[in-house]
């Protein structure tokens, strides 16, 4: 048993051990992805640019619940996109991905989870 003067225990569970896998497994993750997809376009040090964007679309459609909303609203999103570059290019499927988050956004406050959530009760 810990002793109770030690903050970091919580309900039995070290918290700091717990935060320290989670990021060293976050972290080999990214690098993993990161050295899987180098070899499919040339280095440079600004090409995780093009997927910032994509990736905070996703987190605000996606709503509260990680669990929940990022996977509906990955899905949806790259239906949006594949269908809007393949019917006029890829900047219109830019442009898809920003109209569907402002009809996601202005219909869904609270993003998929939120109504995902909402039906369940």
């Amino acid at each position: 048993m810990p002793p109770s003067r030690c903050r970091t225990w919580r309900l039995g569970v070290d918290t700091r051990l717990i935060y320290s896998l989670t990021f060293a497994c976050g972290a080999g993750l990214a690098g993993l992805a990161g050295g899987l997809y180098a070899p499919t376009m040339t280095l440079v040090p600004t090409m995780g640019a093009t997927f910032i964007m994509e990736a905070f679309v996703t987190v605000v459609i996606g709503g509260a619940d990680v669990f929940l909303g990022t996977a509906p609203a990955g899905a949806i999103l790259a239906v949006v996109k594949s269908v809007m570059t393949s019917w006029q290019g890829q900047l219109f499927g830019q442009i898809g991905l920003l109209v569907a988050v402002i009809i996601v956004v202005r219909v869904l406050p609270k993003g998929i989870s939120g109504f995902l959530l909402r039906e369940r009760t």
